[in-house]
């Protein structure tokens, strides 16, 4: 049986921004210390609404890309 991966979108929360050199670093730093982000997956239902990394691990998803500066991203594995 083949299995679809699912990815979610998301961006920081509360006007946190990775601006900087070290954004992918600090992104991935403050998904692992569990901060909110914004989910922008335009077809999930939960769009707009916030989640961190206890959440993610309780959905259906696979993967969750943190956006930052821009349209840079880092994907993260989702453990389950």
């Amino acid at each position: 049986m083949v299995k679809i991966i699912q990815t979610l979108s998301v961006i920081p929360a509360y006007g946190r921004t990775y601006d900087d050199d070290k954004g992918a670093e600090r992104a991935l730093q403050d998904w692992k210390a569990g901060k909110d982000f914004i989910i922008t997956t335009a077809t999930d239902r939960w769009c707009g609404k916030y989640i961190n990394k206890e959440d993610a691990e309780r959905s259906e998803y696979d993967l969750v890309d943190v956006f930052y500066s821009g349209f840079r991203y880092i994907t993260i594995k989702i453990s389950k």
